[in-house]
């Protein structure tokens, strides 16, 4: 089974959108005005302009996708 849940949020320094599948990600932390998202394999991170507390009520309002492989 996968599981996703995916969120839009906005790249530090580009202003440029990306989405993020948090199911996958290890975790996230304050990081210089805005997050850093970690995701397994990954050796920087994923700097985005949205606070944690913005993350998480993304998430407790986000539609999880569940799918059987």
């Amino acid at each position: 089974m996968t599981t996703s849940a995916w969120i839009k949020c906005t790249l530090k320094g580009s202003g440029k959108p990306i989405r993020i599948n948090m199911a996958v990600a290890a975790t996230y932390v304050p990081h210089e005005q805005g997050t850093r998202v970690w995701i397994p394999g990954d050796q920087v991170g994923i700097d985005v302009a949205e606070q944690p507390d913005d993350i998480d009520a993304v998430l407790a309002g986000a539609v999880v996708d569940d799918q059987t492989a």
